[in-house]
């Protein structure tokens, strides 16, 4: 993990001492010991200018990357290794009472930029890498976003807290399994969206296909995990065409924009630094 030993912070800093992903984001939980290292987090709203700031104190890492711990991180838990989406519904919940959004680690930055460079063997400058890297890690975050967004439009429908029960009864015990269909969504529309450089694309596929399977299953029938996702969350069944196609009507839903409406439009991106001063 990319730790500087003597930061220097990015603009307008607000700092959280000894933060660990708690159970409301989706986020692989951390803890911070021992009590002789004081150790630190700052949130800084991703703008122009802290990306600005990225670009110009980041370094690569190595060229070999195979064994690298933050690799194995990813290898075992998947982009929410590298970032994480804390639900508007635990505003007030650890982490980062008080925030909701995107909050993507600098260092989840550093590694997937890292990770395309030596892919490319720095054809490219090493800055428009960390913007695919930051750009790829925030779609599939904002994903996890809509997706969230979705499941409160029929909470509202139907008066019940189906995101809570997904959770816990879904997506925690289908966390690393094929099954878990959120993931493969996200790393899909991540993917599949405008805006990157387009030679950069291959080197994020191989990436995505590094992680663990819900994640790297970026070449299925993207309705069909649609669908399977909606059947998860809406315990919809039966084996008639009726509700294939009900399911498939649903799965579209997820990938519509469109048909969000209301508030929490737009969730705030924040880079996570960490620090540690001994």
């Amino acid at each position: 993990m990319y730790i500087p030993l003597q930061p220097s912070f990015p603009p307008h800093s607000q700092s959280s001492r000894g933060l660990s992903r708690g159970r409301h984001s989706k986020g692989v939980v951390g803890s911070w010991e021992p009590a002789d290292i004081q150790q630190f987090e700052y949130l800084q709203s991703i703008s122009p200018a802290v990306f600005k700031w990225v670009s110009e104190s980041m370094k690569p890492l190595p060229s070999d990357l195979s064994r690298h711990v933050s690799l194995a991180a990813v290898n075992d838990g998947g982009v929410e290794v590298l970032a994480h989406y804390k639900s508007f519904r635990y505003l007030h919940a650890p982490p980062y009472p008080g925030y909701w959004g995107i909050f993507i680690n600098g260092s989840g930055i550093r590694l997937t930029g890292s990770f395309l460079n030596n892919y490319y063997l720095g054809k490219d400058s090493y800055s428009s890498y960390l913007y695919s890297a930051l750009l790829f890690l925030y779609r599939h975050e904002l994903f996890h976003f809509h997706f969230d967004k979705w499941v409160l439009s029929h909470e509202e429908i139907r008066g019940d807290r189906i995101y809570d029960k997904y959770l816990e009864d879904v997506y925690r015990p289908y966390r690393s399994s094929i099954e878990n269909f959120e993931e493969t969504l996200a790393n899909m529309v991540a993917l599949s969206l405008r805006g990157y450089q387009r030679s950069h694309i291959e080197g994020l596929r191989l990436f995505a296909r590094k992680m663990p399977s819900p994640y790297a299953n970026i070449d299925a029938d993207i309705e069909d995990v649609a669908a399977s996702l909606a059947g998860r969350v809406l315990a919809y069944g039966g084996p008639s065409i009726a509700a294939h196609d009900r399911l498939r009507w649903q799965g579209q839903l997820i990938l519509n924009r469109n048909a969000f409406k209301g508030a929490h439009h737009t969730p705030t991106a924040y880079l996570v630094e960490r620090f540690t001063l001994q």
